[in-house]
């Protein structure tokens, strides 16, 4: 039996069907986002927060959005934080142009944070930045344009700069209130 593949518009349909469920759609395939544990939501609430604070402070036209849908072609991503920002002389912010991704790793996304979701989001003619950040262990894995998409670990002890906004944050204040299994060691 093969799966159903989906249109755009039955996507979206899907979606409004099942407003309390998360979906994502590629090659029309149909991927249901599994419930995101705490230290995922954790995690993705203080880079939401900080880097939200960071663009108040700063007067900067950007915003940190969370779980908000990106159209790349036919398909369709959540991302766990987007950051978008805009030119005074454009009236909103363009939500399918993001300069900088977020993704939390969790074992249902895993694979796709770093195949499909890396390669398609290669292709967003802003994005400048992904960074894709472990929820279990003190460690995340930054791309940039600059680098050619080539990933630069971070560990405990090291700071993430994103260039692409100026913001930068030692790694371990994002970790702040995750509650870890067993205890990190600094490498």
């Amino acid at each position: 039996m093969t799966a159903r593949l989906f249109t755009a518009e039955q996507y979206l349909a899907h979606c409004t069907d099942y407003p309390n469920e998360k979906f994502e759609l590629f090659n029309g395939q149909l991927i249901a986002m599994g419930t995101a544990s705490s230290n995922h939501d954790v995690l993705k609430a203080e880079c939401t927060r900080k880097i939200g604070r960071f663009f108040d402070d700063n007067e900067i036209d950007c915003l940190a959005i969370p779980e908000t849908k990106l159209t790349i072609g036919n398909h369709f991503f959540i991302p766990d934080v987007m950051i978008v920002c805009k030119k005074r002389e454009q009236p909103s912010f363009d939500f399918n142009q993001p300069i900088v991704i977020i993704e939390i790793l969790s074992d249902s996304t895993r694979g796709n944070d770093f195949t499909i979701k890396l390669s398609e989001y290669q292709k967003i003619a802003n994005l400048q930045e992904y960074l894709v950040i472990e929820q279990d262990l003190v460690q995340a894995y930054h791309y940039s344009q600059r680098s050619h998409w080539k990933a630069t670990v971070m560990t405990l002890g090291d700071t993430l700069i994103f260039e692409s906004i100026g913001f930068s944050i030692p790694l371990s204040d994002l970790y702040k209130y995750v509650e870890f299994r067993s205890p990190q060691i600094p490498h």
